[in-house]
C-alpha cells in the first residue's frame, strides 16, 4: 500500500510500540486477522488515539494500513510542541477541528492579557456615538496590537487592502469628527475546548513513555472518553499554569514532560508539564496536566488531589521529577503500574 510516510517513521513506530501492543493480542489480532488462530508473523501498530485503525507488515502482503496516518505533534506545532507520533488521519484532523486549534487563541488571549509587546486580540466593533447610537451599521473584525510602548493600538481594518464602503468614509470622517466611540467585543476563549486539547497531549506523553499499556488501561479509556465529550475529567480543571508559581517560588527547573506530582506527600500522582510558545511574541509559559495513577481508585483519588491543590494558596514544598525508568524505550511494558510503584516505594 503506498504511502506518504517514510518507511523509516513507521519502522521506528513499529520497533518502539509493537512490543508493548504484542502484550495485547486479544485487543488487536482480530482488526487485522480474519482467522486469529493463524496468525503469521508480524508487526503492528495502532492509533493510539482510537485503538481502531492501524499499520501492519506481514511476509505474505508486505506493509498495510487500514486507513491513512499522519504525524500529530504534541503538544500543537501552533503553541510550540515539537514532539510527534503516528495517529490516524481522522483523530489528527477530528482533534485539530473541534478543539486543538483553541490553543493558539489561549496562547495569544494570555500573551495580551500580560502586556507583552506585539500582542494581538482579535475583536468585533461597534462605532457609537456618545449617546450609544449606531453611527454606520454593522461589526466590524478589528485587531487590537500592544505597541513598543506599551500603548494599546486599534486598527479597524486589519486587512488595510479591503473595500468596506461605509467604514472607509466613516473612518476618513472620524480624522476630523471626534464625536464617536467604540466598542469591543473580544471573544472568550472556549476553555473547555482547551482543556481538551491539553488532556489529549498530555495522552499523548503517557503513550510515548508507557506504550499500550496505558492506552488500554481504564485511564486511557477515561480520556479518550472525556475527549469526547462522553464523560467528565476528575478534575474540574485539569489544566493549571506553572508560570506564575515558578516566577513566586523561584523554582530555576521544571522538568518537562511526563513526571511524577512527589510531594506534597498527599498529592502524589502523574504530572504532564508542557511549554508553550506564543509565536507571534515568543512569550512562553507551562502547562501542566494531572494524570490518574493505574490503580482501581486512580480516577477517584484524582478528585482528591484537585481538592487539596484547591484548598491551598500557594504550593509551598512542590517537588516533581521526570518520569525516565520503565518505559517503552527500555522495553519495559508494564510501565504505567511500574512507575506508579516506584513513586509510592520512593516517598512511603
Amino acid at each position: 500500500m503506498d504511502t506518504c510516510i517514510p518507511k523509516e517513521i513507521i519502522g521506528s513506530h513499529f520497533n518502539q510500540y509493537y512490543p508493548s501492543l504484542s502484550k495485547f493480542p486479544q485487543n488487536y489480532l482480530q482488526l487485522f486477522f480474519r482467522d486469529v488462530n493463524i496468525i503469521e508473523r508480524h508487526l503492528a501498530y495502532l492509533c493510539p488515539m482510537c485503538l481502531r485503525e492501524g499499520i501492519i507488515c506481514a511476509p505474505s502482503f508486505g506493509l498495510g494500513m487500514s486507513s491513512e496516518f499522519s504525524l500529530d505533534h504534541f503538544p500543537p506545532e501552533s503553541v510550540g510542541g515539537f514532539l510527534k507520533i503516528l495517529v490516524c488521519k481522522k483523530c489528527n484532523n477530528d482533534a485539530g477541528g473541534l478543539f486543538e486549534n483553541s490553543l493558539k487563541k489561549k496562547m495569544e488571549s494570555i500573551s495580551f492579557d500580560n502586556g507583552i509587546i506585539s500582542s494581538q486580540q482579535m475583536a468585533k466593533a461597534e462605532i457609537l456615538d456618545q449617546s450609544g447610537k449606531k453611527i454606520i451599521p454593522g461589526r466590524y473584525t478589528t485587531k487590537i496590537t500592544i505597541g513598543d510602548d506599551g500603548t494599546t493600538e486599534i486598527s479597524l481594518k486589519p486587512k488595510s487592502n479591503d473595500k468596506i464602503e461605509l467604514l472607509d468614509k466613516w473612518i476618513e470622517q472620524s480624522k476630523t469628527d471626534l464625536n464617536y466611540k467604540i466598542e469591543l467585543t473580544v471573544p472568550i476563549v472556549d476553555e473547555i475546548k482547551v482543556s481538551k486539547a491539553f488532556l489529549k497531549a498530555a495522552y499523548l506523553f503517557c503513550f510515548h513513555s508507557w506504550g499500550y499499556e496505558f492506552a488500554y488501561s481504564p485511564t486511557g479509556e477515561n480520556i479518550r472518553k472525556v475527549l469526547k465529550g462522553e464523560i467528565e475529567y476528575p478534575c474540574k480543571t485539569p489544566t493549571f499554569w506553572l508560570r506564575d508559581s515558578i516566577e513566586a517560588e523561584n523554582m530555576k527547573f521544571t522538568p518537562l514532560g511526563l513526571c511524577y506530582l512527589q510531594k506534597p506527600l498527599d498529592c502524589r500522582c502523574f504530572i504532564v508539564n508542557m511549554m508553550l510558545e506564543e509565536k507571534g511574541t515568543g512569550y512562553k509559559n507551562i502547562a501542566s496536566v494531572l494524570v490518574p495513577n493505574p490503580t482501581l481508585t486512580g480516577w477517584e483519588d484524582l478528585k482528591k488531589i484537585q481538592e487539596i491543590i484547591d484548598s491551598r494558596i500557594e504550593l509551598m514544598g512542590i517537588s516533581m521529577a521526570h518520569v525516565i525508568d520503565f518505559t517503552v524505550q527500555d522495553r519495559v511494558f508494564d510501565g504505567y503500574s511500574k512507575s506508579w510503584e516506584k513513586l509510592i516505594n520512593d516517598n512511603s
